[in-house]
């Protein structure tokens, strides 16, 4: 099985390995005529169709920056910046397609000074993990991820925006990291999904 993340339209299509081989390579004698079909009128073959900006393969985590935020609030300024962006996460997921704002997120990182020391970068996570605390669930793993995205290429710290999915049942999980080490989620978690796609 193998699922594709079709971010103009913001859903998720699993196909059997050996048709989406075939679509890959573009071997289209061997896709079944529905399912070519599907993919035709979700755009996948439109003339206009480009690779989007930062997509990469994602890398592993192997460590957790979490643990230096849990304990800590964060600093009034920090916690109100934090408010404005996850509200602003929110409003844009309602009103942008997923492919502009993983756009935004590809511009922000390419943007953002790569700035060492995970000090200020967990000083950041522990003000948005207060204010997220108190005006989002926690399931909401995509508006919490483009907030603190924005929140840390603000203060110029580069990181990568990782989406995964597990199947039986289907569920997808997003999530932020800086090399292999994470930003907002635990080893635990994250290692129920198996990354697909990472924006840099």
């Amino acid at each position: 099985m193998v699922i594709f993340l079709d971010v103009r339209r913001n859903r998720y299509l699993a196909l059997a390995s050996r048709t989406a081989s075939a679509l890959i390579e573009e071997e289209f004698a061997n896709v079944p005529g529905p399912i070519l079909q599907t993919v035709a009128q979700m755009g996948w073959f439109a003339p206009d169709a480009r690779p989007l900006p930062g997509a990469t393969a994602p890398t592993l985590a192997n460590r957790e920056l979490a643990a230096l935020a849990r304990h800590e609030r964060g600093s009034r300024a920090l916690i109100g910046q934090a408010l404005v962006a996850l509200v602003y996460a929110r409003i844009s997921l309602r009103t942008m397609p997923l492919e502009r704002l993983l756009a935004a997120v590809a511009r922000r990182s390419a943007n953002a000074g790569a700035r060492t020391g995970s000090r200020a970068i967990a000083d950041l996570v522990a003000a948005f993990e207060t204010t997220a605390r108190f005006t989002m669930p926690r399931n909401s793993c995509l508006p919490r991820a483009l907030a603190l995205h924005a929140l840390l290429a603000r203060h110029g710290h580069a990181c990568t925006l990782s989406f995964g999915v597990k199947l039986h049942p289907f569920e997808a999980h997003c999530w932020l990291q800086r090399d292999a080490v994470l930003i907002n989620d635990t080893i635990e978690q994250v290692g129920l999904f198996v990354p697909i796609m990472a924006i840099r």
